[in-house]
């Protein structure tokens, strides 16, 4: 199933990188193959495509039960925001997901 999932993702990605779904599913893809950081590495990309998209947060959120040393520092750094207002909204519910 990850494999089937894998070649999925990454032929959606193929013909369109910058659709946030397919970076979400292949998060999914790199969690069921231990590969923490790439997942963690996915779904910022995919926040990044579309930072309107709850799933990527919650699936964030998630993510953080098997990757403790992720911060809200570093999803700073790494996933930069011109709009503050929805920084501040999207750090505000990263916290109350136990992101500290």
């Amino acid at each position: 199933m990850p494999q089937r999932a894998f070649e999925l993702a990454k032929r959606a990605m193929a013909l369109d990188d910058s659709l946030g779904a397919a970076h979400t599913l292949m998060s999914h893809v790199c969690l069921w193959k231990n590969q923490h950081a790439q997942a963690i590495s996915e779904l910022e990309r995919a926040i990044d495509l579309d930072p309107n998209d709850a799933n990527g947060y919650a699936d964030l959120a998630e993510t953080l039960r098997t990757n403790p040393q992720l911060s809200l520092e570093v999803l700073r750094q790494r996933v930069p925001f011109k709009d503050t207002a929805a920084l501040e909204r999207i750090g505000d519910a990263l916290r109350k997901a136990g992101l500290k």
